[in-house]
């Protein structure tokens, strides 16, 4: 005797069930993931984002024009920087960098640059965060604003 079961509306309440109930439990995990890491903001307000960007931008343009190699780092939070003309001199630097928290959350603050050899480098490492450094170099004649963005980690 072959006995043969019948698809009922009950197996189909099941298999919608299992569907949607597995689409609404992954997204609901991505959710919570998505909340619980981080939120991707970098700026509070676009416009004046935007308008960062443009002068960054502008000041990569400039350097690249007259032949000057900029490099602003912070390995371990150290911030360091290598400014060169198209000779390969070191560029005058200002002997401190602005630091601002990213996102901003906070009043910006400085640190004190030291010439190290023909670079500059910061006297003390910056604590864990999100930073955004920004240093004027140039020669007497022209300077610009370098702006550079580091992820500091505990």
């Amino acid at each position: 005797m072959n006995a043969t079961r019948r698809f009922t509306g009950g197996h189909m309440l099941a298999i919608m069930l299992m569907f949607f109930g597995t689409v609404i439990a992954v997204n609901i995990s991505m959710a919570v993931l998505a909340t619980s890491t981080w939120t991707g903001l970098v700026a509070k307000n676009g416009y004046v984002a935007s308008i960062d960007f443009a002068n960054a931008e502008t000041a990569r343009k400039t350097a690249e024009e007259r032949g000057w190699r900029i490099a602003l780092t912070a390995p371990a939070g150290r911030v360091t920087l290598d400014a060169r003309d198209a000779l390969g001199r070191p560029l005058p630097a200002a002997d401190t960098a602005q630091i601002a928290a990213v996102p901003a959350d906070g009043a910006p603050f400085t640190v004190p640059l030291s010439r190290d050899g023909d670079v500059m480098v910061a006297d003390a490492p910056l604590p864990a965060g999100r930073w955004a450094i920004t240093v004027t170099v140039g020669t007497d004649d022209e300077t610009l604003a370098w702006r550079y963005v580091s992820d500091v980690d505990e």
